[in-house]
């Protein structure tokens, strides 16, 4: 049975011949496996933001009995979305190799992956005066705080833990362990606390210099 021109089957817009590229003259253009792995930034309205997140807050606060269970509901969300955007940004930005320093990796975080995130970086980074494995990452205008109207009964909810789970899921699965937590001080300021192996890690690095 000869293969002929009418023989070729598509997968979806891709225009990407199944297997017989190779056995068949005509030029069907790039490959599949010749495209670029980096996509085109889209960026999203504010507004669409807001309204999912808004939905969020209100599908789960119908699930839980406390404030501290909202907030630990809202984290675990972040969670899900820092670990997604790992692979995606790193490939988006180009970056070949992964940090291997506290530093440069907060430093990271505060500026490409937030005006990834967000279109700016975050206000400020900084670390504590007590502990030497404690820094805080301050955005006075948090986009998870600003269009969400906190009831009374509910005033000390910080939708920043929205924030607090993304960031932590992102710099632990890059080789950061810590916890993160938000707190509304300054807007809200995102505690970051590594684990003290990776203190110990990164301190070693000015060792074997």
């Amino acid at each position: 049975m000869s293969i002929t021109s009418q023989s070729v089957y598509y997968v979806g817009d891709l225009k990407t011949p199944l297997g017989l590229h190779s056995v068949i003259s005509q030029d069907f253009g790039p490959s599949v496996f010749d495209q670029s792995l980096k996509k085109d930034v889209t960026f999203w309205p504010v507004s669409t933001f807001a309204l999912l997140f808004a939905q969020a807050v209100d599908y789960y606060q119908h699930r839980v009995d406390t404030i501290r269970q909202l907030e630990d509901k809202l984290s675990h969300l972040g969670g899900q979305v820092g670990s997604r955007l790992l692979d995606h940004f790193m490939s988006n930005h180009q970056k070949t190799k992964r940090e291997q320093r506290i530093l440069p990796m907060l430093l990271l975080v505060k500026g490409a992956l937030w005006k990834h995130l967000f279109g700016k970086e975050a206000d400020q980074l900084e670390q504590s005066n007590e502990a030497d494995n404690t820094y805080y990452i301050i955005e006075k205008d948090a986009v998870t705080n600003r269009f969400i109207s906190v009831p009374r009964d509910k005033s000390s909810l910080n939708c920043g833990a929205f924030l607090a789970g993304l960031v932590q899921s992102f710099l632990s699965d890059s080789g950061f362990a810590c916890s993160v937590v938000a707190h509304a001080h300054k807007g809200t300021t995102l505690v970051v606390e590594f684990d003290k192996a990776i203190v110990v890690r990164d301190k070693s690095y000015d060792g074997s210099r």
